[in-house]
């Protein structure tokens, strides 16, 4: 049964009837068959057209049934959950039990019924989309992120039902869903355009001889240096006794002065309890709380009223106002000593200095509130992990901190920061435009995409070869527009997947990097082959080569000679090794004798990383060094001042003004190079110093000038401390993050009207953009779901009419093990699940699969094709078929009949011809006029030899001679002749056929008769 997504389209059908018309009207010239063969051809095609912009589709009805096991695969299922008892009486696990419900359902279902299995978490996971095959020995043992989501599963179930089959789910839980609302969930199931059943079995536990530390809860905002209350909410099943342990920062603090030792002992009956702390806040902007309940006993097992462990903590913090640290970031090559000097200059400014790592660099928003300014000095970029970069990217923009690049031999461009989430808010751009075309580098990146690159990464659910992917498209993203880079892919064979050239789009360079698809064997050579032949006509100042492979390649005895041929003609190779199956000698060899480096990866996920520096060290290091002259550019900084000595810097990172106004090009210098650069990057503030804190810059040293210029960095480019009248309180109440922001005037009078925005930074990275609506005077507020363990961090941007306010930070902490702090399983909840979506409840002791293959009460399927593809072949071929039916003769090879119609339809054509001629001639210029018979002889004459020509079994007819001109009229006018029936005994040409020379009506007769009126 057709149906049609936009019925409109069929008016233009209609067009059909008038074209139609005017093609039957005036395309007289064909013949009449093919005339309406033409008309209805051309019917056919607008028909065939407005269907196909009508989008038609077929529906099919189809009794086929999908079955989705829905399996929760949470730890609290396993440890709390039972799944009956066997025959002995001996207790079944739960995944045993649903191993053995899988294989019953195998056995009932029909030859094309299809079964699938999700498992889920926090997350869910298609362990068997719906197939026919054999699904029971699927593993279900699988790694979900921690949480019970069951609407996501529900949702992600309906998602992979076929088109073509009716679907019906079958839920395994405990009810205890940490995110989302599981129950709405089930009514879109039901009340879709194909509903869902969803047959629900519960697994039903109550944990006895339990205690949980439910939360902690200090002041959502406190003043440094001060003792603030702290809550500790405990719940315990059975009562016992213990030690509640206090902690801020990571070190333990005194929770019972009044005691010996830092602990207190509690004694608690079942039952929930309150237990009130005094905790000092930190001098700091953040101080992070953490409470701990450790049960008397002897260890796992055997402690009094405590079987699990899990839920024995919470965290919490607390933020304050004032000033924060200055976090000083190193490479981690660098040593303590070489970041004296400046270290000396930044505590000039009365902030306290903390330096790290660059791996130590925290990586969420949180873990920087308490750094106001934080410095990179020269570090690469492959040094700092993805997420830490993000997150002082929304630091510096939301959080109004202050960033300072310093320059050196990896940092700017030369470490690999263009692409990154930093390069935006520098004032200064990393690439140098037309300026580096003549020490451009040109990068093929070689990569294996082999059958064996498809395996899973542990820990991810993605492949060997999309990390590897991910990792190139990343590297690739940091090289120069003017750079050139190209992507070979291979397995059995070797192709291009991206042309070397220019890197003038690498988002698209990416793209097709992304799309590489594992399969097939690995054969290197030819590949390091195509890569040799692309770069030896390159003119560049590097030219490089990037392999990666994971496995043992065909020919791998040629590849040490190849790589030696390469380094010969200037072409480095270096090669990443993958896995511990990847041939590491051979590979090894291969970066040896090609000049490059060997980089051996046993976990994939920090491919991203290698890659990036793989490509930072064979990249033209951007660095002019020598004596270098500098001066002051724009008087508008204050980070200089008139009396400061510039004296020539011994070197700089070569980088590229900002075409900005908002930018402030402090010094430069003097072929007009960024020295110092800085200007507002959202709410916070970003300085760019190309020059090192050591070598290059001694000369300001020497002068004084250095630690004057970051002293003033400290005090101008970090966060400034203050009040705003503005507070925020965040707290997770059965997972729901309650925002309430509370504004107030210097007076202490509400604040109405204002707009408040909101981002919520989540502990898995991602951000959710809210706005917190007034519910009372000055105050606003917004709540969001928060089911993940970790912290949420909200960042609130107020404003006015008279614009924006000053930015406010909040969050909290949502409990981990949060499914282990429910202690009894939610058959309600099943319930209601089973209930909202048609379904009934079951057991797995007790399942009769063979019900949920009951078509009784489930509508037929409907299943919607599209026809598109379908339309637009019939609509081309309609199209050649309209074309052809005007513009070829095809009528002429139909038969008789066929053929006595078309001669008719000449022959009227022929006459009525004739006769159009003869009366377009007015009477005192006709010369010759002929009769109806005379001009039918004619037509019949033509007719006749046409036919005879087409005649296959009899021999053509010798074409007769042509007859000579008639003698030019007299000079004296033009007379008109009066044509008779007599014969011309004369004829001035040969005879033709027999024919010709005896019927008196022929067409030669006809001539000779006009001829003779006309020489008379």
């Amino acid at each position: 049964m057709p149906t049609l997504a936009q019925p409109t389209w069929l008016l233009l059908a209609l067009l059909a009837i008038p074209l139609g018309l005017v093609l039957i009207r005036y395309a007289r010239s064909m013949t009449h068959i093919r005339r309406w063969a033409a008309a209805l051809v051309r019917l056919a095609l607008l028909a065939a057209l407005a269907l196909l912009l009508a989008d038609a589709s077929r529906v099919d009805e189809t009794d086929r049934l999908a079955v989705v096991v829905l399996v929760d695969a949470s730890d609290s299922i396993e440890r709390f959950g039972s799944g009956g008892t066997d025959d002995a009486g001996r207790p079944i696990a739960v995944r045993e039990a649903v191993r053995g419900a899988l294989r019953q359902i195998e056995q009932a279902r029909g030859p094309d019924d299809l079964v699938g299995v999700v498992a889920f978490g926090g997350s869910a996971l298609a362990v068997a989309t719906p197939t026919t095959a054999d699904v029971s020995d699927r593993p279900l043992d699988v790694s979900v992120a921690d949480g019970t989501g069951i609407a996501a599963a529900i949702d992600f179930a309906r998602a992979l039902l076929p088109p073509d089959a009716s679907g019906r789910l079958l839920l395994i839980t405990d009810g205890n869903e940490t995110s989302g609302d599981a129950v709405a969930a089930a009514e879109r199931a039901a009340a879709g355009t194909s509903p869902v059943r969803i047959d629900a079995i519960p697994i039903e536990y109550r944990v006895t001889g339990e205690t949980i530390v439910q939360a902690i809860t200090p002041p959502a905002r406190a003043p440094s240096d001060t003792t603030v209350p702290v809550r500790v909410e405990i719940a315990s099943t059975n009562g016992t006794t213990g030690t509640l342990r206090l902690e801020r920062d990571g070190t333990e603090i005194d929770a019972d002065p009044s005691a010996p030792g830092t602990g207190r002992r509690l004694s608690l009956g079942p039952g929930r309890h309150v237990i009130l702390l005094d905790a000092p806040v930190g001098s700091g902007r953040l101080s992070r709380f953490k409470a701990t309940f450790e049960p008397d006993g002897e260890g796992p097992g055997r402690y009094a009223g405590d079987a699990q462990l899990d839920n024995n903590s919470a965290e919490a913090f607390t933020l304050s106002p004032g000033m924060g640290q200055v976090l000083l970031v190193r490479s981690s090559t660098s040593s303590a000593a070489q970041t004296t000097q400046l270290t000396r200059a930044l505590e000039s400014s009365t902030r306290a200095v903390q330096i790290v790592d660059a791996t130590a660099i925290p990586t969420d928003v949180l873990g920087l509130q308490d750094y106001d300014l934080i410095i990179l000095d020269n570090v690469p970029a492959d040094e700092v992990a993805q997420r830490a970069q993000s997150a002082l990217a929304v630091h510096v923009t939301e959080a109004g901190a202050g960033l300072v690049m310093v320059g050196g031999r990896a940092s700017f461009g030369a470490g690999g920061w263009a692409g990154t989430p930093i390069e935006p808010i520098l004032p200064v751009h990393l690439d140098l435009g037309e300026r580096l075309v003549e020490r451009r580098t040109a990068i093929v990146f070689v990569l294996d995409s082999s059958g064996s690159m498809g395996s899973g990464v542990g820990g991810s659910f993605r492949s060997q070869q999309q990390i590897a992917n991910a990792a190139a498209a990343g590297a690739a993203a940091t090289l120069g527009p003017t750079d050139l880079v190209g992507v070979v892919s291979f397995s059995s064979d070797a192709r291009w997947v991206v042309d070397l050239a220019e890197n003038a789009e690498p988002a698209r360079t990416g793209a097709a990097i992304n799309a590489i698809a594992s399969g097939g064997g690995t054969n290197l050579p030819p590949a390091l082959e195509l890569a040799r032949q692309a770069l030896a006509p390159v003119e560049a100042a590097v030219k490089h080569v990037i392999v990666l492979s994971d496995g043992r390649s065909n020919g791998a005895e040629e590849l040490p000679d190849l790589a030696k041929r390469m380094a010969d003609e200037g072409i480095n190779v270096s090669a990443i090794s993958v896995g511990d199956s990847a041939d590491l000698d051979t590979m090894f060899q291969v970066a040896e004798l090609g000049g490059g480096v060997h980089y051996p990866v046993t976990n994939p996920n920090v491919l991203p990383r290698v890659f990036v520096r793989a490509v930072r060290l064979v990249r033209d290091p951007l660095i002019k060094e020598g004596e270098i002259p500098v001066a002051r550019r724009s008087a508008a900084s204050s980070l200089i001042e008139p009396a400061d000595a510039l004296p020539p810097l011994a070197g700089i990172v070569l980088t590229r003004f900002r075409d900005d106004p908002t930018v402030i090009n402090a010094i430069a210098t003097g072929e007009d190079e960024p020295v110092l650069a800085h200007w507002n990057a959202g709410l916070g503030r970003v300085a760019a110093y190309t020059a090192d804190h050591d070598g290059w810059s001694r000369p300001w040293i020497a002068a004084g000038t250095f630690d004057r210029l970051w002293a003033r960095i400290a005090q101008t480019i970090a966060r400034p401390s203050g009040s705003s009248g503005l507070e925020l309180n965040t707290e997770i109440i059965d997972g729901e993050l309650n925002a309430t922001l509370i504004a107030t005037d210097d007076a202490g009078a509400a604040i109405d009207g204002l707009t408040v925005r909101a981002n919520i930074y989540k502990p898995d990275g991602s951000v959710e953009p809210v706005v917190l609506d007034q519910i009372a005077p000055g105050e606003y507020a917004a709540t969001i779901p928060a089911g993940e363990p970790g912290n949420y961090i909200a960042i609130v941007r107020p404003a006015s009419n008279g614009g924006p306010l000053q930015p406010v930070l909040g969050g909290a902490t949502g409990a981990d093990s949060l499914e282990y702090r429910r202690l009894a399983s939610d058959r309600p909840r099943v319930e209601r699940i089973a209930r909202a979506a048609g379904g009934d409840i079951r057991s797995l002791e007790s399942l009769n699969a063979a019900e949920l293959f009951d078509r009784t009460g489930v509508p037929p399927r409907r299943a919607q094709t599209p026809l598109r593809d379908e339309l637009l072949i019939l609509t081309l071929a309609l199209l050649l078929l309209d074309v052809a039916a005007r513009r070829i003769a095809w009528d002429r090879f139909l038969g008789d009949r066929a053929a006595t119609a078309n001669e008719a339809d000449a022959a009227s054509v022929d006459l009525s011809a004739i006769r159009r001629t003869a009366r377009s001639t007015s009477d005192a210029d006709r010369r010759v006029t002929l009769s109806d018979e005379d001009a039918a002889a004619v037509a019949r004459e033509a007719r006749r030899k046409r036919s005879e020509a087409r005649r296959k079994q009899r021999p053509a007819a010798e074409p007769s001679e042509a007859p000579q001109a008639p003698a030019p009229p007299p000079a004296g006018g033009h007379p008109r002749p009066k044509i008779t029936e007599e014969p011309n005994t004369q004829p001035k040409q040969k005879a033709g056929s027999q024919a010709d020379r005896d019927e008196p009506g022929g067409l030669l007769a006809a001539k000779r008769r006009a001829r003779d009126r006309f020489d008379s």
